[in-house]
């Protein structure tokens, strides 16, 4: 287990400049590739506009590879949660940077962790657990939607679309940690708008980015639903 939990820490390390990249691009001329050839070859050459940040989400990433390696443990499943914590990741940045999650990124990523999955489950001799993952993640969605349809226009539909995802890899754990991952995004969501508002970091009228909480209490899910679901009932 050590020994994967390095080789996760490692990897992240090394391609851990390609979130910030892609996050990069998403915004450029459409016609500019997301990835290429050459990023996969060699992700340490990688140049962007703030190398600050690059660094920054260089290590995020090698320390979410190191988590997932953990919790995964020595299954074939653990690849497709280091594409998750990618693509999670590189959605929380443009979330951040522009408030939006574009289709462009998560439609064709959603498909690959998906696949992922699935080769994951069919190697690990768990394809059980993949008809409750689509589950989860359509289950997912219909509540966020029904969510944005309540609100009239104050919850994105980048958020319902995400949940797909956040669903299909948390569900895939089980039903816990989807529900976890559904009510721990808006317990962190709340708790830290209100101290926004607090702070007057925010006003009232300010959109907050609703993606990175989603994004957070998946990861929380993933790594201990189970055990939280079981110790609060």
């Amino acid at each position: 287990m050590v020994y994967l939990v390095i080789a996760g820490v490692l990897f992240g390390a090394l391609y851990g400049r390609l979130p910030a990249a892609v996050a990069s691009r998403v915004f450029a001329d459409e016609t500019t590739p997301l990835l290429t050839r050459h990023d996969i070859a060699r992700p340490w050459s990688l140049q962007e506009p703030s190398e600050r940040r690059a660094a920054v989400v260089q290590v995020v990433f090698a320390a979410l590879c190191g988590a997932t390696a953990a919790a995964s443990g020595a299954n074939w499943v653990v690849v497709g949660y280091v594409w998750f914590a990618g693509v999670t990741l590189t959605l929380t940045i443009t979330d951040m940077d522009r408030k939006l999650i574009p289709n462009r990124i998560l439609f064709p990523s959603t498909a690959v962790g998906l696949g992922l999955l699935a080769i994951g489950a069919l190697a690990d001799g768990d394809l059980s657990s993949l008809p409750r993952a689509v589950s989860g993640g359509a289950a997912y969605f219909g509540f966020l939607l029904l969510v944005a349809v309540i609100a009239r226009g104050g919850f994105g539909l980048g958020d319902v679309k995400l949940a797909v995802l956040l669903g299909l890899f948390t569900a895939y754990q089980g039903w816990p940690p989807l529900v976890v991952a559904v009510l721990g995004a808006f317990v962190l969501g709340g708790a830290v708008s209100i101290l926004l508002l607090v702070f007057r970091i925010k006003g009232r009228k300010d959109a907050i980015p609703f993606g990175p909480y989603l994004v957070a209490a998946a990861y929380i899910a993933i790594a201990a639903g189970t055990e939280i679901a079981d110790r609060y009932g």
